[in-house]
């Protein structure tokens, strides 16, 4: 997640920043993030969690091809 942050966080807080007021994701902020994204897919489930979504997205490709568009 930190090298996610540091290669993408300016270009994800000028796009939010269209939206309203946004709150920077660094310091505190970025740490607790960071923590529960860890909590949730533990660096060893990384694999398991990539395979989840490839397979989700493949399905809704194959949906989304069914309906036309």
């Amino acid at each position: 997640m930190r090298d996610y942050k540091r290669g993408f966080a300016t270009g994800i807080y000028n796009v939010s920043e269209t939206f309203g007021p946004v709150p920077k994701m660094e310091g505190k902020v970025a740490e607790e993030i960071h923590q529960q994204l860890c909590e949730k897919t533990p660096l060893h489930s990384l694999d398991v969690r990539r395979k989840w979504r490839d397979e989700r997205l493949a399905c809704l490709a194959k949906l989304k091809k069914s309906m036309g568009d």
